[in-house]
Order: C-alpha cells, then sequence, then structure tokens
C-alpha cells in the first residue's frame, strides 16, 4: 500500500527528497490551521536533510517549538525516508522522554499529524505506539531509562528534553547509558539519525557534554533563543513570564548555567529591605511565626510574618526576625526555645507557628501544648524551587517587606543554586549558616499552603466636609426613621389585639 501523500509527490519523478516532501508535509498542515514551521527550524532540518549527519544536538530555549517541529521531521523521515526495512521487520521511530506519560504527548500530535496527512496506522499490540499501514514502520513512545529502551532496528531516533531525564528510582540521569544503548540499534541502517534536544541546564550533563563537542564528522549542533525558533514568542515577554533573570537566562535565553550561582539578585535584596519604621500601612492581617528548628549546633532563627496593605497594594512582611539566645548548660537548648517562641508569640498575641519537618512531631505537641496551632511544611528539591520562585517574584514585584536584619541580608547574598552532574537543583547558602534564609523560604511555602490570612484594601475615612458624608448621614437617618416607625406600629398593633 502506497502512502497517498507519496502518490501525490511521486508523479513521474519517482521519489521525492525529504526536503521537498517535508515542505509538502509542513503546507498540508498549515492548510489546516497548523502553525507554519518557523524559519530558524526550516533551516535545521534543510542541514538534516543535506548533511547526512547522524546526531543531532539541538539546544532550543523553552516554547521554542522543539516536539511541534521534530514530530513533523519524524512524520516525513518515515513516510519519505530512504530505508530498506529488512523482511519482516519493522523500522522504528523512538520517542524517547523522562518518563513514557510524557512520550506519549509527542506521539498524540504524531497521530494528529497523519490523521491531517491522511495516513492510516494501527495501534501497537503493547499500546505504546503505532504503525504505519503504507510502509513497515512504527512510531514507539519509551521510558528514558535502561529497561525502558527497547532494541529492534531504528530508522529514527527523537530524544527529548535530554538534559532533564531523571531515573525514577536512582533520581539520576541516565542520558550517558540510554543513548549508548540506542545507537546500536541504527547500527544496520546508514540514513538512521538520532536527534538529542532540550532545552539549557547546566553544562555537565550529557546533552550539554554533546552540544559541547560541536561539529564532528557524525554529528552536528544547534542553538537557539526561545523568541528566535519560536517568533510567535518575544524577548520582553518571556521576560515578563520569568520572574528570575537567572532562571530566564537558563530557560530562555538558552544559556547553560554555571554549576554555583547566586539566587537572589543584590540590588533586589537591598530593595526589599525598608525596616519597619519606614511603612505607612494601611491594613494588616494576623501574623504567623516561622521557625528553623535547632538542637543547638545552629541558629534557633524565627521570624514573624504577615501580610499588610502599603502604598495601594498587597505586601508580605518580615516584621521581626532572630534567633532565641543562648542557655546555659543545665537547661535543654530545645525547650528553652520553644518557650521563647512561644512567649513571643502570646506578646504579639499570634495563634500559629509553621516549621520545616525537623522535629515536627515533638515540636508540634509542645506547640500544642501551649495553645498555638503548629503547621509542617516538608522541604524537598521541588518546595524549594518553589519556594525560591516565590521569593524572586516578591522582590521583582516589591511586594517582599523585610525589617533590618543583617544577617538575614548577608544570607540572601551568600544562597546559592547548584547543578549536580545529574541535572539536579540543589539550594544552600555559601557562608556557615543559611537558618534565616530558611525561615524565608519555610514562610513561603506556608503562604503558598494557605496559612496567611490575607489583608484588603481598607476602607477610607469619609472627608466630614464632603457631599459623600452628608448624603451617607441622611441615609442613616432616615433608615432610622423607619426603624422608629415600624417599632410604633408593631406596638399599636399588639394594643389594639389585646
Amino acid at each position: 500500500m502506497t502512502s497517498p501523500l507519496l502518490e501525490q509527490l511521486l508523479g513521474s519523478r519517482g521519489r521525492p527528497s525529504l526536503s521537498s516532501a517535508y515542505a509538502s508535509v509542513d503546507a498540508k498542515l498549515v492548510a489546516n490551521n497548523w502553525p507554519a514551521t518557523s524559519a530558524w527550524w526550516l533551516r535545521v532540518f534543510q542541514q538534516v536533510f543535506t548533511t547526512g549527519k547522524r546526531q543531532w544536538v539541538l539546544r532550543v530555549g523553552r516554547r521554542g517549538g522543539k516536539s511541534s517541529s521534530l514530530c513533523r521531521l519524524a512524520v516525513a523521515v518515515a513516510l519519505f525516508g530512504n530505508h530498506t526495512i529488512p523482511p519482516g521487520d519493522i523500522g522504528i521511530v523512538g520517542i524517547v522522554s523522562v518518563s513514557k506519560s510524557e512520550a506519549k504527548k509527542r506521539l498524540r500530535t504524531v497521530k494528529q499529524i497523519l490523521d491531517v496527512l491522511g495516513e492510516r496506522y494501527k495501534p501497537l499490540s503493547e499500546g505504546d505506539g503505532v504503525e504505519l499501514l503504507s510502509r513497515p514502520i512504527a512510531f514507539q513512545v519509551m521510558a528514558a531509562t535502561l529497561s525502558g529502551v527497547v532494541g529492534g532496528t531504528w530508522i529514527c531516533g527523537i530524544c527529548d528534553e535530554v538534559a532533564h531525564w531523571r531515573d525514577k528510582d536512582t533520581g539520576v540521569n541516565p542520558a550517558n547509558e540510554v543513548l549508548a544503548s540506542m545507537r546500536p540499534t541504527m547500527a544496520t541502517m546508514p540514513s538512521a539519525q538520532m536527534f538529542l534536544s532540550s532545552s539549557a541546564l547546566g553544562t555537565e550533563d550529557a546533552h550539554a557534554k554533546s552540544f559541547d563537542e560541536g561539529e564532528t564528522s557524525r554529528q552536528s549542533t544547534a542553538a537557539a533563543e526561545s523568541w528566535i525558533a519560536n517568533p510567535t514568542l518575544t524577548e520582553a515577554g518571556t521576560k515578563a513570564d520569568e520572574p528570575s533573570h537567572r532562571v530566564w537566562l537558563r530557560e530562555y535565553a538558552n544559556r547553560p548555567q554555571a554549576a554555583v550561582s547566586s539566587v537572589f539578585d543584590g540590588e533586589r535584596i537591598s530593595r526589599a529591605f525598608v525596616g519597619t519604621g519606614d511603612l505607612a500601612i494601611g491594613a494588616a492581617a494576623e501574623q504567623v511565626m516561622v521557625i528553623d528548628a535547632s538542637r543547638g549546633g545552629d541558629a534557633f532563627a524565627w521570624g514573624r510574618f504577615r501580610w499588610v496593605w502599603v502604598d495601594g497594594k498587597a505586601r508580605f512582611q518580615l516584621v521581626e526576625n532572630g534567633e532565641t539566645p543562648p542557655v546555659d548548660l543545665s537547661e535543654d537548648f530545645t525547650e528553652r526555645s520553644i518557650a521563647f517562641v512561644v512567649a513571643l508569640c502570646k506578646a504579639h498575641n499570634i495563634t500559629s507557628v509553621c516549621a520545616d519537618q525537623y522535629e515536627a512531631g515533638s515540636l508540634g505537641l509542645h506547640f500544642k501544648q501551649a495553645g498555638l496551632t503548629f503547621w509542617e511544611h516538608t522541604w524537598s528539591l521541588g518546595s524549594k524551587r518553589t519556594a525560591v520562585d516565590h521569593i524572586e517574584r516578591w522582590m521583582r514585584s516589591n511586594d517582599l517587606l523585610l525589617c533590618e536584619s543583617p544577617k538575614l541580608k548577608l544570607q540572601l547574598q551568600q544562597y546559592r543554586e547548584r547543578i549536580t552532574k545529574n541535572g539536579d537543583l540543589t539550594y544552600s547558602g555559601s557562608g556557615p549558616h543559611d537558618d534565616y534564609v530558611q525561615v524565608l523560604m519555610t514562610a513561603a511555602m506556608a503562604n503558598d499552603a494557605n496559612r496567611f490570612a490575607m489583608v484588603s484594601k481598607p476602607v477610607q475615612p469619609v472627608n466630614p466636609n464632603s457631599d459623600e458624608f452628608h448624603r451617607e448621614r441622611e441615609r442613616r437617618w432616615e433608615e432610622q426613621a423607619r426603624s422608629t416607625l415600624r417599632e410604633q406600629m408593631t406596638a399599636e398593633d399588639l394594643y389594639n389585639d389585646d
């Protein structure tokens, strides 16, 4: 059975080139309201079709059209590629992602493209792909694990977001091993190609190392910022979407991040420290106490936080922070620190305390015995990143108000993001302590969990000399007169009934 589109393209000229075949696929998709392939991707694919390099390492910013463009390429290669499949065998277009569920999103796009082209297919028996009816070629999805990538005869490998691959059991990026097991599947297919696609992350992962190899006899590389690969985006728009300049450089401007970098911008840190005496607070919500507990090796740090209305908007305020005083050898540091925090709560009418998971069970019991509500917020790589994002967003929009605190300021300046060889993002201070930052991070997590009461725009007092004031006074007099009349009528009705 011959592909309908192939019959249309063949005419009397024989098999079309992949370049012209891709152009025909793209034109048919555009005619069905799909966006056209961008100029940058067309230039890259033209090189793919003409050079015949076995491996392509593509570093493209987020939302740069990687998935859509590579799915179109995969369909063009499957339908029109010059591959001689041995009788009884099936050529595989492998789609490999961090998980099979993620890879199936790419398969969904492939099926939609095939539907537009009128290409018929059937599901694979395993349910993890589809096989063309016009050629002995199948699209198969796989997870980026050693057990997930299967053998067979591959004609094309689409490796999605390679820098972000993770083994669910070990947390390690298995890209080196997975790619090594994929390459032999292409050994008997001279025209087979592998595409390693990802946005930038660090400088030590497998994708970064492959990209740094540059142009060789077997591979080529290509890179583009998000708005270059996808011109429907703008540089300004991506900056508006991402509050962190560090993350924006990595995710959109497509610049891999050094292994260690500062988390918070120095200018924004300075701008956040306004002092409590400089604020014209229009309204304030109830305070919440946030602690970073310790047994004495580090500081038992604390902070009083709340939402306040300042300069026409709600802002998150650190009212006061510090650490519990030291104790002599005859006292228990933890119990004395808890007693100190409880006394602070009572003095400021605070009813809730938030902390991370460190000895949360014991802490919760002590605070509950003191009549306080205790909330535990568990630290993880994901929750830390979310907390960092919140703080950066508050800093960017001037919504974080911090009291004067030299220790907190220094620790914020020293706070670092580290990218491990496995691609994990970890956070810690570069100095000996980061207790005060941990309090602020836990406060951000607690706010995300709705532990803080929000503040509303305060009602402005009415000028007694204004027309609005006199109208409101007349309205109240009229309502009072009506109320008096109703009471008199009720009394008369009762008298008549008697």
